[in-house]
């Protein structure tokens, strides 16, 4: 009876640990649905006096209530990750972490990488190079996120006026390179989308969204660095 007793205790609190977790995304006004805060709404990051505030999960597009409210106040409007408890639709907190701290920082040398291109072709720091730098942005997926292709679309409208400030521009993601072609072929992209299905640039620079499950495990954080002709990462927008 007593290790019967003593196991069920075990079982109990493994249980109500299991849940312990991570969730990354924007705090917005609680009154906001997820479909609202996909589209980005303003009513989502409207200040509302009173107002409670949520998590919006943009990996899962899930919106969680924040229990206590304390540590998110200030942050409406904040991309950050939430550490806690989940019950239910409720996310206990135990801590919040600003997307600040996601990637290499300011000031240190960007690692080298080799990878495949849209195009087949092999590309690296040194080929990406341009006389004041290089722009990389690292996104989701270019087959199932529709933020990311608006973004490499708008990336590519604006090609020509980076590379008069001697700028280049590329993305990298974990997709394959089929998938890149498929859609740069009919999105006419032609700044290269490097392929990174291991992961292993994604993790370098630092943006691997570890939440990430299924199939979308091993995708990245979006977000930009800009590296000059030197090598050294001179900002970082995530």
């Amino acid at each position: 009876m007593a290790i019967l007793f003593a196991t069920t205790l075990v079982l109990a609190g493994q249980s109500e640990n299991s849940n312990a977790n991570s969730w990354s995304g924007v705090i917005i006004n609680g009154s906001c649905t997820a479909d609202e805060a996909f589209a980005e709404a303003a009513k989502c990051t409207a200040e509302v006096p009173g107002a409670a505030l949520s998590l919006y999960d943009d990996t899962i597009r899930q919106v969680y209530s924040l229990d206590p409210q304390d540590q998110a106040k200030g942050h409406l409007g904040d991309s950050l990750t939430v550490q806690g408890r989940l019950d239910t639709s409720t996310i206990h907190v135990a801590s919040l972490q600003m997307f600040s701290k996601v990637g290499l920082p300011a000031g240190q040398k960007a690692p080298e990488f080799s990878a495949v291109d849209q195009f087949g072709k092999t590309q690296t720091l040194a080929t990406l190079r341009g006389s004041k730098g290089t722009v990389l942005l690292f996104y989701r997926s270019a087959d199932w996120c529709p933020y990311c292709k608006g973004q490499l679309i708008q990336l590519q409208a604006a090609k020509e006026r980076f590379e008069n400030q001697g700028i280049k521009l590329a993305g990298i993601g974990y997709d394959s390179v089929d998938i890149l072609k498929y859609f740069s072929d009919r999105r006419k992209i032609d700044f290269p989308l490097l392929s990174d299905p291991d992961s292993k640039i994604i993790r370098s620079y630092q943006v691997l969204n570890a939440e990430a499950i299924g199939p979308n495990a091993g995708m990245a954080r979006p977000g930009y660095f800009y590296i000059d002709p030197e090598g050294l990462i001179r900002e970082k927008v995530f």
